[in-house]
């Protein structure tokens, strides 16, 4: 049974999610010593870039991408309104070439071997739910439900599948949600109108339960999960050590600096992580 990890990398105006991806396959390789597949519109430029860190490269076709931007911010005073291409993530059943595959975001910076322990359970899907901010003293529920008064936030930033009919239904269903996502964010009261992967596979895991709660199923990731907002900035890198200054809440612009070391890491803010990875990359 061969195992192995996903990512998807499609660049935008600014951010180079290609680099992002080498980057992260580098630590895969170095923590979880496994495979690396990476989804991609871009190729050629993976391809030459590619230096052994990636094993699978596979071409999405640029016309597949739903149409739609995101606010990116750089901390507190700098932000961008950039194309968002997050529309594949619902093909990664049939794309993937690993029976069984861990899919991350790039911005997902693997720093232990925990991970791996998703290969070596009985489980056939694993996703995180109520990962740990960085920022001690925020307190932030947008992560809890994907509105106020609907369904239970799931993220898929980061999950794990085994290929097997449970799955496969699954992943069916996510396309189905994902095709007619008008008529179900107005059905779980979701307000902003940008597809996100998150929300489709809440609503997935919800239907799957029989519209109930389910704390048996699916299971969550085999290790915490840390998380900085794109409010705070990745600072500095050095072998699985990490540099962050966070958001001050009640003096914007202003940052604490904390480090973090041994820890799988999700770093929303796009633009340090691209400048940590022009550094190593």
């Amino acid at each position: 049974m061969t195992n192995g990890v996903l990512l998807f990398a499609n660049n935008n105006e600014h951010i180079d999610y290609v680099k992002q991806s080498l980057f992260s396959a580098r630590l895969i390789k170095q923590h979880l010593n496994c495979k690396v597949a990476v989804a991609t519109d871009s190729p050629t430029y993976l391809t030459r870039l590619n230096q052994g860190q990636v094993d699978h490269i596979i071409e999405l076709d640029p016309k597949m991408f739903v149409d739609q931007k995101k606010r990116y911010r750089d901390g507190t005073m700098s932000e961008k309104n950039l194309t968002w291409k997050n529309s594949a993530r619902s093909m990664s059943y049939d794309i993937t070439p690993f029976d069984q595959t861990v899919v991350l975001d790039t911005d997902v910076l693997v720093n232990n071997a925990r991970l791996s322990q998703c290969f070596d359970q009985p489980e056939d899907l694993l996703i995180d739910r109520l990962p740990t901010d960085c920022h001690y003293s925020r307190v932030d529920h947008t992560f809890d439900r994907i509105s106020d008064k609907s369904i239970d936030f799931y993220w898929a930033t980061a999950f794990y599948f085994k290929k097997t009919p449970t799955t496969k239904l699954f992943f069916d269903l996510i396309n189905h949600v994902q095709e007619n996502y008008t008529f179900y964010r107005m059905m779980y009261q979701i307000m902003p109108t940008k597809l996100r992967n998150d929300f489709v596979f809440s609503i997935a895991v919800h239907i799957m339960n029989g519209f109930k709660f389910n704390p048996e199923w699916p299971k969550r990731m085999p290790c915490q999960m840390f998380y900085t907002t794109d409010k705070d900035i990745l600072h500095e890198y050095q072998e699985g050590k990490y540099t962050l200054l966070l958001d001050k809440i009640t003096h914007p612009g202003e940052y604490t600096v904390n480090t973090v070391s041994d820890v799988n890491l999700h770093v929303m803010n796009k633009f340090s992580l691209d400048r940590i990875v022009k550094q190593n990359v």
